[in-house]
């Protein structure tokens, strides 16, 4: 375990302060979910994810999408690529979004590209793809994303339905 040499108090109701070094790093915004666990003598603080419970589940859909339209579909939490499927997924699968799907997710806001263009899905790599971002939104918070993308980029209003309809599934699937 990394010591960054920080002390905080407790205060009269329990709480502590997170220091914003640290939030910032870690993208931890105001009134984000944090889960805690006990590690012997050791309190853990954990960014909460929708998804990190439901991997396979999650591995198994983006497969089944995948097969059908015969396009690389993945998911996203605020933070990275959870899940893949298709010819691209080895490309993004583990790594952290980019600044763009991030402000896609915050704008709440499907996006298209129809056309082959530079975008980037991952932190340091531009991709020449077309894709297709979904938010999924769960009880108003904006928590990450579907992504439907292309290299060769032959995208029709169908693949634009099947992402729309499948991002409010899952933001229906993971509020229950």
């Amino acid at each position: 375990m990394k010591t960054i040499g920080v002390v905080r108090r407790i205060d009269e109701l329990g709480r502590i302060v997170i220091p914003k070094e640290i939030r910032k790093t870690l993208k931890i915004k105001d009134g984000e979910l944090l889960e805690i666990f006990l590690d012997g003598g050791n309190i853990i603080l954990k960014k909460y994810s929708h998804f990190d419970n439901l991997k396979d589940f999650y591995d198994k859909f983006v497969d089944s999408i995948s097969v059908c339209i015969n396009k690389t579909v993945l998911i996203t939490d605020r933070c990275r690529v959870i899940a893949g499927s298709g010819a691209l997924k080895n490309n993004y699968v583990g790594l952290d979004i980019s600044f763009d799907v991030e402000k896609i997710i915050n704008g709440r806001t499907n996006i298209f590209s129809y056309v082959v263009n530079s975008f980037s899905i991952v932190k340091g790599r531009i991709d020449v793809i077309g894709y297709i971002v979904c938010p999924i939104i769960v009880e108003g918070d904006a928590i990450g994303s579907l992504i439907i993308v292309s290299d060769s980029c032959n995208f029709d209003s169908f693949e634009e339905r099947i992402a729309i309809m499948y991002s409010k599934f899952l933001s229906k699937y993971i509020e229950i």
